[in-house]
């Protein structure tokens, strides 16, 4: 006798009633004496959509092996180098350490020449005739960086949701390139007065959940009123930001919640906005992705789109989960323009064209994974239509990234459109 067992669901999810809460962004001033106790005076960096430029302040981590120890710093940009990866000898290192000579390291030698590089110079001529010796081969990209920008990490969920999950593992990877300080991770769960919703968003309908009445009935409401309540009292800091939206499909799928979505998003700033369109997101499968781009991001200093192509490479767990949608916010002199981007996992045989095949035939019932026509032979006898067969087109403007292992799959890009709205100066 087969037997059914419970176990506990990683997304539960609910219904609720729309409601304004236009009256609650006043109520967030309360809030916000209590958020700034919490955040230091520190000004924290955003992510912004160009090249890093040099600050006057220089890494921690040496660029070739990403450790510590006697750093050479170099002119030309915040990246060092260590005693134990390039050899400078000891006879001429007081020499190098002259207030007029310019040190450049292998990074900034390489992006400009393909000559061999004496390391330091005076008034853009050579101080030593021989080349330095470098002793390790580069663990990054040349264009990497190692930055240690003052960053803030704020983690909103809802009271019913445990602490944890792909956010915490984030600012576990992102803490250790900060020892001397300028990071910060708050985490702020928000009391809804239920116990048993997982997740943020009606199931019905993709709106966020918010509070609850006096009766116990969930309330929710549009995702820009509801962003809007939550994230005023740090409006100060949110400009330029990397935003994670780890909610259930519906906020992506339903047209009016995902268009709200995006009203918030260029009315805060977020310089960078990512979600999920899974129907129930089991947000520990999108931890890969979301360790990779922040790690890219805010560490290595690469834009958001690089960052997400290659942070996809390595999200092997979400690729059947869910598709992801990046929105990338530019300001021209007159408007704001949001990008917004869909990128979907493909396989030749199971997924063409990041469309999933049916587990089960609808004609006949049979299970199977990885057809395109049913592979029950008595498919189709009694209508006489035969099999049931499935088609599938390639639709136009995708993109095909880098595949990885399998030459067989790759991650997709598809430009979903561009909104601009009036450029608002504040």
């Amino acid at each position: 006798m087969v037997r059914t067992r419970s176990s506990t669901k990683n997304a539960k999810g609910g219904s609720a009633s729309r409601v304004s809460i236009s009256t609650m962004i006043m109520d967030a001033v309360k809030v916000k004496a209590n958020c700034e106790q919490a955040i230091p005076e520190t000004t924290y960096h955003s992510v912004q959509e160009r090249e890093p430029e040099p600050t006057g302040q220089h890494h921690n981590f040496c660029i070739l092996c990403q450790d510590g120890g006697d750093l050479w710093p170099c002119s030309n940009c915040e990246r060092v180098v260590c005693s134990l990866c390039m050899t400078v000898p000891v006879e001429v290192q007081e020499k190098v350490r002259a207030s007029d000579i310019m040190f450049e390291c292998v990074c900034c030698h390489w992006l400009k020449s393909r000559r061999s590089s004496t390391g330091f110079y005076r008034d853009g001529t050579h101080v030593f005739e021989d080349w330095l010796k470098v002793n390790r081969p580069m663990e990054l990209s040349v264009r990497s960086s190692l930055l240690s920008h003052p960053t803030l990490v704020i983690h909103l969920r809802l009271q019913s949701i445990p602490a944890g999950g792909p956010v915490e593992m984030a600012t576990q990877v992102l803490a250790p390139y900060f020892p001397n300080g300028g990071f910060r991770f708050i985490d702020l769960p928000f009391n809804i007065g239920t116990k048993t919703l997982m997740d943020h968003s009606d199931n019905s309908c993709g709106d966020l959940f918010f509070g609850a009445t006096p009766g116990g009935k969930n309330k929710a409401s549009l995702p820009s009123e509801c962003l809007d309540a939550l994230l005023s009292p740090f409006d100060n800091i949110l400009h330029g930001g990397l935003f994670v939206l780890l909610a259930c499909g519906l906020v992506v799928r339903n047209e009016e919640c995902f268009v709200s979505l995006q009203d918030a998003v260029v009315r805060h700033r977020f310089s960078s906005t990512i979600a999920f369109d899974a129907e129930r997101l089991q947000t520990i499968l999108t931890s890969n992705l979301i360790m990779g781009v922040v790690e890219r991001m805010f560490i290595e200093g690469y834009p958001v789109q690089m960052a997400m192509s290659e942070a996809l490479g390595e999200s092997s767990r979400l690729r059947y989960h869910s598709n992801v949608y990046l929105l990338t916010l530019a300001y021209t002199d007159t408007t704001s323009r949001l990008t917004i981007t869909k990128f979907m996992w493909s396989h030749r045989d199971i997924w063409p064209w990041g469309a999933p095949l049916l587990t089960q035939c609808p004609q006949c019932g049979c299970i199977q994974v990885q057809w395109f026509k049913c592979a029950n032979n008595e498919c189709g006898k009694v209508n006489g239509s035969g099999p049931q067969k499935f088609r599938f087109t390639k639709a136009p403007d995708i993109t095909l990234l880098k595949p990885r292992k399998r030459s067989n799959s790759a991650w997709l890009e598809m430009p979903m459109g561009v909104r601009e709205f009036p450029l608002h100066v504040s």
